[in-house]
This record gives C-alpha cells, structure tokens and sequence, in this order.
C-alpha cells in the first residue's frame, strides 16, 4: 500500500508539471493534438497505479515524451504554417454579415439545433441578431452581435446602428492568414499593394487586420 501511495504522489506531481509546461488550463483550451496527447498521458499514467509490477519508469518516460513531441509540435505549428492548417485546424465561419453559411456548418459536423444551443449559452436567444460567428479551432464559438443589438441598442437609442464588421486577420506573424483573406473577400494582390504602400513586407508584421469598413490596422514587428 505505501509503495501505491508513493508512486500516486509522484505522478501526481510529474503530471501537475507536464500540464504546467503545456500552458493550458483547462480542457476546453485544448485543441485536437493536445487533447490526444491528454488522453495518452492519462492512459500511461495509470499502468503502474493499477498494476504495481509495472515500473514506475514506464510512465515516467512516455509522459516526458508525450509532453516534449507536444511543446516541439507546438513550437513548430507558430513558426510553419501549413502544420498550424494540418493539425490545428483554422476558425470556421459559421455566420457571416448575418447569413448562415450551411456549407460550413455541414463541414464542421454542426447541427443548427447544436449551433442555437451554443448561442443561447451565449445569452443570444435570436439568431438573427448575429453578425458573425465563428468556431475556433478549440471547438469554442466566438459570437460578435450586429451593431444595433448590443446593449444598449442603438435601436433603443432610435439612432442608426453603424457596424465596422469583424477584424480579419490578414498577416500574423509575418505569414498570410489565407483564411482571413478569404472571409474579408480581399486578394493577394490587394493586401500586396497595401504593404508597399506602407513600404512594409510580411515578414516586418506581426498583427495586420482588415475590418468590413475596410479600416486597416498593422503591428509591426518589435512594436507589440
């Protein structure tokens, strides 16, 4: 029994650590990688709690393992975009200026009853009040509500709602954001022109976004 209790100390602390290094919170921060990576650990962390003949080295270096191909992975996804693409996945619109985009909902495996239900935990009873929605590659909903039904309403203030619409990213960190260009209808060839214009290239911007009234806003690198 103390040799149980022991070894359940020990990876109790190896795991609170490992779950440190990841920089996560909680389980609906991670994305499809990290969650395998959780589940796997979770898995071969409980072999030497439940069957003492199994050394307690045979979890302690598959978890170091786990937890080192994660933090490279990581690493490698913010410096390569396509891998970010591949197994991050990238937000999906699932609303766009209002309209529902049933394309993107079939794509994403989300049911209209599933998408109401999320906006209402969002304290959104009525779809149509929504300008944009977007699921992000955590699974969660970012909602962004049309001007004239934020609180207060314009519309209780019987003044004309003016809405900007929603940044799209464009550049970040020094990589075009494709999915960005392609949600603000901008094309490669404009977002060109509005570098050289600033004298700028991609690889100087850390943040450039683009909003529907077409207000351009570029962080370049150093200056965050």
């Amino acid at each position: 029994m103390a040799a149980i209790f022991l070894r359940t100390v020990m990876l109790y602390l190896l795991l609170v650590v490992v779950f440190r290094l990841s920089g996560k919170k909680q389980i609906g921060e991670l994305d499809l990688p990290e969650l395998c990576v959780t589940l796997l650990i979770s898995e071969v962390a409980s072999l030497p709690l439940t069957n003492a003949d199994v050394p307690l080295m045979y979890a302690v270096v598959p978890i170091m393992t786990l937890i080192s191909l994660e933090i490279s992975s990581s690493f490698l996804m913010t410096k390569i975009p396509g891998l970010k693409r591949l197994f991050g996945g990238q937000p999906l619109f699932v609303i766009t200026g209002g309209n529902i985009d049933k394309e993107a909902l079939l794509r994403s495996r989300l049911s209209l009853d599933e998408l109401l239900s999320e906006l209402r935990i969002l304290a959104i009873s009525d779809i149509s009040d929504v300008e944009y929605a977007i699921l992000e590659p955590n699974g969660k909903l970012s909602v962004f509500k049309k001007a004239d039904k934020e609180q207060p309403t314009c519309a209780d203030m019987n003044v004309a709602g003016q809405s900007s619409g929603i940044a799209h990213e464009l550049i970040i960190d020094g990589q075009t954001a494709v999915y960005g260009l392609q949600s603000s209808g901008k094309s490669e060839k404009w977002l060109s022109d509005q570098l050289n214009r600033r004298r700028l290239k991609a690889s100087d911007v850390f943040l450039m976004t683009v909003d529907d009234k077409d207000k351009i806003t570029v962080i370049r690198k150093g200056r965050v």
